[in-house]
């Protein structure tokens, strides 16, 4: 009974403020149009209830029109919100990429396999270039060959899929599993999540050819998609 008391005490104390600042904030507010209604029906043939309502609305009006003015003759600086910058998309990075020669030599030798395993391997890889903090005991190779690694799990994971799968998106447990399975080290959820995120954006985005792939097996096939600018043709 303490500890709920405890917990409802907290909730009532901040219902009360807010009814306190509502009724304190009406009274002051009703007070003023009262005032104007008063002084309003002294030059003009109303009621009291009338004259406060038309003060009321001139108030309105007034206000209305009063910042309308402020924002044709201030600055802009003045009134204007603050654009937040947005924090910058690939484009504004130099980012490194992992050399092609490292999933095919030649474009004849681009797999659908190897074609998604350069996918996922570099955008895991720019995922450890925004979030340094996460691989800072590697050097840039070692970061390399860990997103290659982990681009082959997530690949690993695909290929088991079935003609009965509903979804293509890899779950956090999916990847714990597979390193398990195949005797990697357990790494951090901090950096799994970054794994995620670019394996499961390259799924959704590339949603309707991997179910191709995967479901009609043709890992082995030559990968159709242009070499160059691919997702801007798609």
């Amino acid at each position: 009974m303490k500890r709920f008391l405890n917990s409802l005490l907290p909730v009532l104390l901040t219902v009360f403020l807010i009814l306190l600042t509502f009724i304190a904030g009406f009274t002051f507010v009703g007070g003023v149009a009262l005032l104007f209604g008063g002084l309003l029906k002294l030059f003009l043939p109303f009621s009291l209830f009338e004259a406060t309502i038309l003060s009321t609305f001139f108030a309105a009006v007034t206000f209305y029109w009063f910042g309308r003015m402020l924002t044709a003759i201030a600055p802009p600086e003045f009134w204007k919100q603050p654009v937040v910058e947005p924090l910058g998309d690939a484009e504004d990075h130099d980012y490194q990429t992992i050399a092609q020669s490292r999933f095919y030599q030649q474009a004849e030798d681009r797999t659908w396999e190897a074609w998604l395993r350069a996918e996922l391997a570099n955008d895991i890889y720019v995922e450890f270039q925004d979030a340094p903090d996460t691989v800072t005991q590697l050097n840039d190779p070692q970061a390399q060959d860990l997103a290659i690694r982990l681009a082959d799990a997530a690949i690993s994971i695909l290929k088991r899929r079935t003609n009965r799968a509903r979804r293509l998106a890899v779950t956090l447990a999916d990847f714990q599993r597979e390193l398990q399975r195949i005797g990697q080290r357990a790494y951090n959820d901090e950096m799994l999540h970054l794994v995620l995120a670019a394996t499961n954006m390259n799924l959704h985005y590339y949603a309707n050819i991997l179910k191709n792939v995967i479901y009609n097996r043709t890992w082995n096939e030559p990968a159709t998609i242009p070499e160059e600018n691919e997702r801007s043709t798609l």
